[in-house]
């Protein structure tokens, strides 16, 4: 499978969807993201989908830990999203 050379981060309320975030199937370079979340789930969430798309055969289990582990990590280290 191809990886994006960039991926692209889409508002889109997904209430109807019961999701925070969302990677279609046959996306290989969209996030859709709802933009009601905080900066905290942001990023982890964020980081949740982009590795639904590097690692498209990673289980959902391992998914979630890695994300929330990378989260830790860069909340840890100070990183933040800038509200404009």
């Amino acid at each position: 499978m191809k990886l994006p050379t960039s991926i692209k981060v889409i508002e889109k309320r997904l209430g109807r969807e019961r999701a925070a975030g969302l990677v279609y199937p046959d996306s290989i370079d969209t996030i859709h993201i709802d933009p009601s979340l905080s900066s905290h789930d942001r990023l982890e969430i964020l980081l949740h989908e982009s590795f639904h798309l590097l690692l498209p055969d990673c289980p959902e289990m391992k998914v979630r830990a890695y994300s929330r582990r990378f989260q830790k990590l860069l909340w840890k280290d100070g990183w933040r999203r800038i509200q404009h």
